[in-house]
């Protein structure tokens, strides 16, 4: 409302200066002039720089493994998930080895379950034998503790009747039979002794057997230890068969793919692709010392893509990067973009504008200055005559320049420079 009054009381003020428009007849020497009026005012400045976006999430993919592509499952573009297959390395050689190293994992398992079966049976018969043994020998101490009981009642019988034999109670024949009696009492002790002694002894044979055992488990503790080293094997090359199938770490897009099928590739080679998420992106600018000291924690930003004026997003300061440039005398900062919709991707060329502050002044059209040798300076209209009148240009944008020096708010300036006028000349001003 403010504003269409201000040109309300121009065109009347112009209709009171201009003698074409009041009905008097302009001078036919007088040269048409586009004029605008001089006005107080505020122009903020905008600062502009260029740099690049940058996705958040993006990941640099290279095989696990040396080889050769065999397939290749993505193209440059296509959206990827996290864990989604990208490729895969020719594996046949893989494959014949993880047969071969099988084969030997059995084989090991076998060897262990043959000497485990041998350490167990030979537990089992020393177990038995020890215990066979033990009953032997404790059987026949009880048949000489009984052989020696029956010696000793021998003696005693052989005493009695030799004590009856003095006293002529018994002939001596009796005597005769309880000596040979006697006679036959000693020999069973002595074999019954000899028994003790064989089975004592095949005690002590039985459990000579527990070294055997010892032995045959250490054979079956190394056979375990070869066992677990060819299963470790056998685990490596099914890892190696697993890498083999190059994976994307995230989702999002594929940017660049850097193979082909047939192709070498190794493990400590350049990456293969590069998957960027552009879900997430930052602004990244490198700029000079001046735009540097304008932005502060938590500055905005308006981001236009290169080619795509009508577009526009924003970004918000969300740190420095320290990084001076010396060769360029610059400094790094990265911004926070927001919004932009499906628009964002990883690398597009955009250009920042800043408003950085606002610069109090007299205001007019960024045509109006002119330029001689001598600086800038404007045509005023005073009376149907054009003055040239050097100014002090403080700030100016597209649109409008920004006088802090030179003229005053309410003159009626040339509103295209006019610098084909000349100081002093006649001129009739239009609007």
């Amino acid at each position: 409302m403010k504003a269409m009054r201000f040109w309300i009381v121009s065109a009347i003020l112009l209709l009171l200066f201009v003698p074409g428009c009041t009905g008097r007849p302009a001078s036919r020497t007088q040269q048409l002039v586009k004029v605008a009026r001089a006005q107080h005012g505020e122009l903020p400045e905008v600062v502009s720089f260029g740099g690049h976006l940058r996705a958040l999430r993006r990941a640099s993919v290279s095989p696990n493994e040396s080889g050769v592509v065999a397939d290749i499952y993505v193209n440059e573009g296509d959206r990827v998930s996290a864990g989604q297959p990208l490729l895969k390395l020719d594996i046949q050689d893989l494959r014949d080895r993880i047969q071969a190293q099988i084969s030997i994992v059995a084989a090991a398992r076998s060897r262990v379950d043959e000497l485990e079966s041998q350490v167990t049976l030979s537990r089992v018969d020393l177990d038995s034998s020890v215990r066979q043994s033990q009953l032997t020998v404790r059987q026949e101490r009880i048949n000489l503790e009984e052989a020696r009981v029956r010696l000793t009642s021998m003696n005693s019988d052989l005493k009695r009747k030799r004590e009856l034999y003095a006293g002529k109670a018994i002939p001596y024949t009796q005597i005769e039979a309880a000596q040979l009696t006697c006679r036959l009492g000693e020999d069973q002790v002595l074999v019954a002794e000899q028994r003790v002694a064989a089975a004592e002894q095949t005690l002590i044979t039985a459990r000579a057997s527990a070294p055997k055992i010892a032995v045959q488990s250490a054979q079956v503790r190394s056979a375990r230890s070869a066992l677990d080293l060819a299963e470790d094997q056998l685990e490596a090359l099914q890892a190696a068969l697993a890498r083999s199938v190059v994976r994307s770490p995230i989702a999002g897009s594929v940017v660049t793919v850097s193979a082909a099928p047939g192709q070498s590739v190794s493990a400590a080679g350049a990456p293969l692709f590069l998957i960027v998420d552009n879900a997430s992106v930052e602004f990244l600018a490198s700029v000079d010392q001046h735009t540097f000291k304008l932005i502060r924690d938590g500055a905005s930003l308006s981001l236009t893509p290169l080619g795509a004026p009508d577009e526009t997003f924003e970004a918000r300061m969300s740190n420095v990067i320290p990084s001076w440039d010396d060769k360029t005398r610059t400094v790094r900062v990265r911004f926070r973009v927001t919004g932009g919709g499906g628009g964002l991707m990883d690398g597009l060329a955009v250009r920042a504008h800043l408003q950085a502050r606002a610069h109090t002044g007299v205001l007019i059209p960024r045509d109006a200055l002119a330029t001689d040798p001598s600086g800038k300076y404007v045509v005023v209209v005073r009376d149907h005559t054009a003055h040239r009148q050097r100014v002090v240009v403080g700030y100016e944008d597209e649109r409008n320049a920004l006088i802090t020096r030179g003229i005053t708010a309410g003159e009626w300036v040339a509103a295209d420079g006019a610098p084909d006028l000349t100081d002093g000349q006649r001129v009739q001003p239009v609007l």
